[in-house]
């Protein structure tokens, strides 16, 4: 049994790594990104904002047809039947400039400020870039 737990948790491991080996091109490449906020978390937007500034991966433009890339801040509630008020989940989503979804940052953390949950959500970015230009 106890073999059988580590062979899981290998594999299991090594599909997230591998995940975050293979980042998309458009991820990769972008160059200018556009931010869109499409929750009611506006200290979270302004946030992830300054941290993607600071952070100097991306130019923020104004303008979606100016952006390689749109990152769209979005908040869903899913209830399930352990928890009656549900719970919520903050997506950091890439989209390319078809609208398609290519990446998703995610943290199912309510109980967490604002600040904490865009600093997770843009380091699951960050970090991501990082290993895939290790891996190169």
């Amino acid at each position: 049994m106890r073999n059988l737990l580590f062979m899981f948790l290998t594999i299991a491991v090594s599909s997230i790594a591998l995940a975050q080996k293979h980042l998309p091109s458009e991820l990769v490449e972008a160059k200018k990104v556009y931010l869109r906020n499409e929750s009611s978390e506006q200290k979270m937007f302004d946030k992830i904002y300054e941290l993607i500034q600071k952070w100097g991966c991306w130019e923020i433009v104004e303008k979606k047809k100016d952006a390689d890339l749109e990152l769209v801040l979005e908040v869903a509630r899913r209830t399930t039947q352990r928890s009656a008020g549900g719970k919520e989940y903050t997506y950091l989503v890439a989209k390319n400039k078809d609208g398609d979804e290519i990446y998703k940052a995610e943290t199912r953390i309510t109980m967490l400020g604002s600040g904490t949950r865009a600093t997770i959500l843009v380091d699951n970015y960050r970090k991501a870039l990082e290993s895939n230009k290790k891996d190169k």
